[in-house]
């Protein structure tokens, strides 16, 4: 018994130098706990028990037994159900897309900007030769969720020869009682490993990011082992992390008509107005924000809405106007950032009286669809870049809906009193997404809040966030992703004795103060009589409706730069391929060659491309029952690069035609 539990110390002692050497956060947590336990000031909640020959972990508050069984027995068991099949216990990282051949060669006419034109060739032929049904050949990244006493850590990795690791625990008390009994150097074999122990859910989608981005060719199907139901949870919040991850949530060829678009706008000189925070600005002193937005919450207050209005600023987007519309509430400001011309064109058909909009001017985001430049006057619309950085006066927003551009807007302006109402980013008690009169409003079923599934939905996928007035929300990835993007807006331009409160019944914001609408104290009405001229003179001062000489040699700069992607495609083009591991090491020194390259519009354009179409290029070789390589290679690579070359030709002729027309 002494040699084991002398065997149990060293293993602790030598995991605290390793964690010190290569996991430095993690260390300091581990000591933290270590000071909390010795001076009981942590009320410890479970104790390593050695009993029949192996080690259990037994709660002191229950007396129940974490495993319950024999641990050594249990951890051979969960090894046994690690696979190489692309079907069992895995997390899928791709969309499971559908193509038929007629809708391929349709595609292959289109040009980069049409949706699907440069990825579904490459996600056919992975269809046409691959399925779920067939193994992998090497299992490159595996996930361990919760890990017990760690003793079938070893194992798993020895089985499966993965190469990345990713180590989830919801409790660091367990994590470190498993550190008696595993030994995390020599069971990790040097892997590259990330951990994420007790860690907040934002805090858990950044070490997963770190993770996903380690070896991101091989994100396609992420294997991981579950040690317990009390680690479902995570499931849940990896898949919110893969949802939400830029190129998931907007693709290349968007990032395309995007750009064109705004160039498109500069060349017709349109107003792009600066968000810095405008701290010498007193204009809004007196004046509080009202920012609005289409949650539950909006609909829920209405009442109050239409009582007190009057007494503020308000700033609402489009979307949020139908219900304002209703109540005869015109908005001071209105905010749009959707791209969709269809909807568009619905959205301002329900507008009949087109004086509503008489005393309101337009922020945009200079991607908008066309439709709204024929409708408003020139001298009333203000615009934004989003995912580009044309312009160099801090016309940029960074947004993931519109309700946080109005927020960022309504910051950028005021060091005065903002007031939220709508911006729930939560779905409400009757599962609504949004407002009612919202083009978007769903009722959702919220009882698979608690369900686990091998693959989640944006706009679906159920979860549960820190709630406003409530302990815990309901919302789904769509509106989550937001939160922490309000969060940025807030530390980036927030005074510190700027008071933001938020009427609604929805997410928690920080440094936002929880207020109920009935308990407003503001009882001042604003004057807004030639509101609307003082609005546009103000926005005035911050615009610029040209480029400047120092933007206009940038513009140049990219259109040189073009070259320097042709010719890493000629490279790859040359480049041996007489295998599969040749052509992956081929593939991957392209890859690397574009990601190391300048940050402009167009390699953000290849980066979102390429993190989407490498995970079916790499999955197809790393697929067993692939047979004839040589004959995939050579149809792939062909594909590969006339897409490439399609992508970066379109990028190159916009630039071209902008610089023509300047």
């Amino acid at each position: 018994m002494q040699k084991i539990e002398d065997k149990a110390v060293l293993n602790y002692k030598q995991n605290m130098e390793f964690f010190e050497k290569e996991h430095k956060r993690l260390y300091e947590m581990l000591i933290a706990l270590e000071t909390l336990l010795s001076d009981g000031k942590y009320p410890q909640k479970y104790e390593l028990e050695y009993k029949n020959s192996y080690f259990d972990i037994k709660e002191l508050s229950s007396g129940n037994y974490l495993y319950g069984q024999n641990s050594i027995k249990y951890s051979k068991e969960l090894l046994d159900t690690i696979s190489f099949k692309k079907d069992d216990q895995v997390l899928e990282s791709s969309y499971n897309f559908i193509y038929d051949k007629n809708s391929i060669d349709l595609l292959k006419e289109a040009d980069a900007f049409f949706p699907h034109a440069t990825t579904a060739p490459i996600i056919y032929y992975h269809s046409s030769n691959t399925n779920a049904s067939m193994s992998m050949n090497k299992i490159y990244k595996f996930i361990f969720l919760g890990v017990g006493l760690g003793l079938h850590i070893k194992d798993i990795i020895q089985k499966t020869k993965t190469e990345i690791i990713l180590v989830t625990d919801n409790d660091i008390e367990l994590f470190r009682l498993s550190m008696f009994t595993c030994n995390y150097k020599d069971a990790l074999c040097g892997k590259k490993t990330f951990f994420s122990i007790a860690q907040s859910s934002i805090e858990l989608a950044h070490t997963f990011n770190s993770f996903y981005e380690n070896g991101i060719i091989r994100n396609h199907y992420l294997k991981f082992c579950l040690f317990s139901s009390k680690d479902e949870s995570t499931i849940k919040q990896v898949q919110q992390a893969i949802l939400i991850r830029p190129e998931k949530c907007y693709s290349h060829s968007r990032l395309l008509q995007k750009s064109q678009k705004i160039l498109n706008r500069i060349a017709k000189d349109y107003k792009f107005v600066n968000l810095q925070k405008k701290e010498s600005e007193n204009f809004f002193n007196d004046k509080p924000f009202l920012v609005l937005a289409a949650g539950p919450s909006l609909n829920a207050h209405k009442e109050w809405l239409k009582k007190h209005h009057k007494k503020f600023i308000i700033i609402a987007p489009l979307a949020a106007l139908k219900t304002l519309y209703k109540l005869d509430i015109p908005a001071d400001i209105v905010v749009h950032i959707d791209e969709n011309e269809p909807l568009a064109k619905r959205e301002l058909d329900f507008f009949e009286n087109r004086d509503y909009f008489k005393e309101t001017i337009f922020i945009f985001t200079a991607s908008v669809a066309d439709i709204f430049f024929e409708t408003f006057e020139k001298e009333k619309i203000y615009l934004l870049e989003d995912r580009t950085s044309y312009k160099l006066n801090n016309c940029f927003i960074d947004v993931a809906s519109v309700g946080e551009a109005s927020y960022a807007i309504a910051l950028s302006f005021s060091k005065g009193d903002i007031y939220l109402l709508g911006l729930d980013l939560a779905i409400g008690d009757d599962g609504s997404t949004h407002a009612k009169d919202h083009s978007d409003h769903r009722n959702l079923d919220t009882s698979s809040a608690n369900s686990i599934t091998q693959s989640a939905s944006l706009d679906t996928a159920v979860t549960q966030v820190r709630g406003n007035f409530r302990k815990q929300v309901n919302t789904i990835p769509l509106l989550a992703m937001s939160i922490p993007v309000v969060d940025i807006h807030t530390s980036k331009l927030k005074l510190p004795n700027q008071n933001i409160y938020n009427l609604s019944d929805g997410a928690y914001f920080q440094e936002t103060i929880a207020l109920e609408p009935s308990d407003v104290k503001v009882t001042k009405i604003i004057k807004k009589i030639d509101l609307k001229s003082h609005l546009l003179a103000l926005f005035d001062k911050y615009s610029s409706s040209s480029l400047s000489n120092e933007e206009l040699q940038m513009l140049k700069d990219r259109q040189k730069r073009v070259q320097k992607y042709y010719d890493f495609v000629n490279t790859f083009r040359e480049d041996s391929s007489s295998s599969s591991e040749i052509f992956m090491q081929s593939y991957t020194k392209l890859l690397n060659s574009m990601v190391a390259f300048e940050q402009d519009e167009l390699h953000q354009i290849m980066m979102n491309y390429l993190l989407i179409s490498s995970t079916y290029i790499s999955d197809l070789f790393n697929t067993k029952e692939l047979d004839n390589h040589k004959k995939h290679i050579k149809k792939i690579k062909k594909i590969i690069i006339t897409l490439l070359e399609k992508i970066i030709k379109a990028y190159e002729q916009e630039i071209e035609k902008v610089l023509e027309d300047l």
